[in-house]
């Protein structure tokens, strides 16, 4: 028998959204990040995988460029597609997609309980949703149909005519579609675009969405191929408003309840409890979800979800919502089938929602549907050809009627069809999961690509990345330990990579930077490649002025300033430590000297200064040795990236901050500026900074 719990709420809110979903996630920090941190791919990444899977291959010959190993690596699976004829070429992918499966599940916690060939296959898996993600479900009204339909019987010459007279003016073609849109063309079109979808995409969409919505609340993808311990199926989960627990009459307390959907509870075998709602979506639970006695604690649940608040109402509160959660013990099954059958479920219910509400039926129609029994079913079977009969389309006391009608609309000719009515609040879940779910199946690799690898040919993207033409069963039966042949082909493929990104054309690494940040920027910022390019190489070619400014500590007994750059430094040392410098924020207190062409700048970050004072220089006796950032970031960027003194990721960074701060800030390439280049010492008093801080 199923148990019943209630609980009192103290505030009702909606469950939590991950906080790590690209479209809601806070902006990054201004904390610098080493330069090697900021450009290697995460261990437990795709790209840390193929990178980690050829090192271990290769042992001590690999090198320290993992650039280097993941083109080459690329290179063997590409001579792998291309020739599948050549049992060299395949032993040698075969071998590295063994050996990149082996570092991603470790790295990723792989429990012990998985056999290799579920590891394997969920790494293929990965590969296959970040390279081949699925259409997102976009459809169309059946007027846009309607449109198209008549647009397209214009262009190839076929009659658009709905009179046997011509008319005396042109016909406006909102009255063409209102008469094609009774025409079987335009119902077929209509209900075939939800069922080719469904036949095509809705798996695929489906199992992304759930790896998508696994990663988003922290869980490793690898945990949806155990199987829990014990799982509780949450029959429903009912909302009352306060008291309701008072009233004397069951049917009214029916009545004010608001059900929240069933759900599951499943403990894994390592003791983590998770959540796994309707539309399939995961979240971690607390460890105190159960007792001893393996009864579910209400409270805790209710927590979880954000429906109770941790504290007690106090005196005088009130107590806020209640609710009734019902549940039973079930049998425990892989969670991957399970919540990929929710999430299609789900999504499904939403198409079929969709479909409904966007079919506008004409006047005519709308009159039929009143005046004739059944004629929603009729049309349905008729003309929907993803419709299923089901008992909850029809009144019970008329179901051999209904079944009657059903076998007429077929034998007129028709098809079938699934459920018209769905829940209103699915109605969201595939648009949501486009916008979220795809950018986290993509995010292993587009936002951990090696930017140097792009000057191989510009913006590239994935175009070096393929997918796997081989199954997991055929990887396990390959050899699990590394042949000479596979090992050369991988030696000679890195030999080739280092030669090729040596000889790359440096400047195309600034295409690929721009296709990247455009694609990254936040949404509130209307980025293309193209004005990202426009911007920073109009802001290189202004001159830099004649006067400029830096704040500086100390007062002016310091003299003139200084960098806290060696003085042995070079030109590539000071240029390096820029690039460092603006990718890290941008800082005047960093080691290289930054200066301002407007003076509120400095004697704004003067007030953070013990005893400050502003220099001005002149820098017309120097010109070429003060340059600006956005001269530098594309003139001397990528050759410093092509020499290995900064990583690609820096210089990203570096353009990135470039565009967001816009403060036209100037370098010295040099130690220390010349005292005949200083034309002004000025020692600002502690309530002129407040003063000019606060703009009086």
């Amino acid at each position: 028998m199923p148990a019943t719990l209630t609980a009192t709420a103290g505030a009702a809110t909606e469950p939590p959204r991950p906080t790590d979903d690209p479209a809601t996630a806070p902006p990054p920090s201004d904390h610098c990040l080493e330069p090697a941190l900021t450009a290697r791919p995460g261990r437990d990444s795709l790209l840390g995988a193929r990178i980690a899977g050829a090192r271990a291959i290769l042992q001590d010959e690999a090198g320290d460029d993992d650039d280097v190993l993941l083109v080459a690596a690329n290179d063997v699976h590409q001579k792998a597609v291309a020739n599948p004829g050549n049992a060299d070429a395949q032993a040698a992918s075969l071998l590295l997609w063994r050996a990149e499966a082996d570092a991603w599940a470790a790295a990723n916690g792989a429990p012990s309980s998985l056999d290799e060939e579920t590891r394997l296959q969920a790494y293929l898996d990965m590969w296959s949703m970040a390279l081949d993600p699925p259409e997102p479900p976009v459809f169309h009204t059946r007027r846009d149909v309607a449109r198209t339909y008549v647009l397209e019987r214009a262009r190839t010459g076929q009659s658009i005519a709905i009179a046997t007279q011509p008319a005396p003016g042109p016909v406006p073609l909102d009255r063409l579609i209102d008469r094609f849109l009774e025409t079987p063309e335009v119902r077929t079109r209509y209900y075939r675009q939800f069922a080719d979808y469904v036949d095509t995409h809705l798996d695929h969409f489906s199992k992304l969405g759930a790896i998508g919505d696994a990663l988003a609340a922290g869980i490793p993808s690898l945990r949806l191929e155990e199987r829990p311990a014990r799982m509780w199926h949450i029959a429903s989960l009912t909302a009352y408003p306060a008291g309701a627990h008072l009233l004397p009459s069951g049917w009214v307390l029916t009545a004010l309840g608001r059900s929240l959907g069933e759900s599951y509870i499943a403990e894994m075998p390592d003791g983590e409890f998770l959540h796994i709602d309707a539309a399939g979506r995961m979240a971690k639970l607390p460890p105190d979800m159960v007792d001893r006695a393996g009864r579910l604690n209400a409270t805790a649940l209710l927590q979880s979800l954000g429906l109770r608040s941790p504290q007690p109402a106090g005196h005088g509160e009130s107590s806020g919502k209640e609710y009734t959660v019902s549940y039973r013990p079930c049998d425990p099954i892989l969670l991957r089938g399970h919540i990929v059958a929710q999430r299609r479920k789900a999504v499904l219910a939403a198409i079929e929602q969709w479909k409904a509400d966007n079919y506008l039926p004409s006047r005519t129609e709308s009159v039929l549907r009143v005046l004739i029994p059944f004629y929603g079913l009729h049309h349905n079977l008729k003309w929907d050809p993803g419709y299923r009969l089901q008992a909850g389309d029809v009144a019970w006391d008329a179901a051999a009627l209904a079944i009657t009608v059903a076998g007429i609309a077929l034998t007129a000719g028709g098809g079938s069809a699934g459920v018209v009515a769905a829940q209103a609040s699915m109605r969201t879940v595939a648009s949501q999961g486009v916008k979220a779910m795809i950018k986290v199946g993509m995010q292993s690799i587009m936002r951990q690509f090696h930017v140097r690898v792009l000057m191989l040919g510009g913006a590239r993207e994935l175009a070096d990345f393929v997918l796997p033409v081989f199954s997991a069963a055929r990887l396990l039966k390959s050899a699990a330990r590394v042949t000479p042949l596979a090992a050369q082909a991988l030696k000679t493929a890195t030999q080739n990579a280092g030669i090729a990104l040596r000889a790359a054309d440096a400047r195309l690494l600034m295409n690929g930077i721009y296709e990247v940040l455009a694609r990254t920027a936040p949404a509130r910022r209307n980025f293309t490649a193209n004005t990202i390019r426009h911007t920073l190489e109009a802001a290189s070619r202004r001159p830099v002025p004649m006067r400029i400014y830096r704040s500086e500590s100390g007062g002016l007994r310091r003299g003139t300033p200084q960098s806290a750059i060696g003085p042995d430094a070079s030109i590539d040392d000071i240029l390096v430590a820029i690039i460092r410098q603006t990718a890290c924020g941008g800082s005047e207190t960093g080691p290289v000297m930054c200066l301002t062409v407007n003076r509120v700048v400095p004697a704004q970050s003067a007030r953070d200064r013990p005893d400050p004072c502003i220099y001005t220089i002149d820098t017309s006796t120097a010109p070429g040795q003060f340059r600006n950032i956005e001269d530098i970031l594309l003139n001397e960027g990528p050759r410093l990236v092509q020499a290995g003194k900064i990583h690609g990721a820096m210089l990203e960074h570096a353009v990135m901050r470039t565009l967001e701060r816009q403060e036209e800030r100037i370098f010295y390439i040099g130690t220390r500026i010349p005292d005949a280049m200083v034309v002004g010492r000025e020692h600002m008093a502690p309530d002129e900074t407040r003063d000019t801080a606060t703009g009086g």
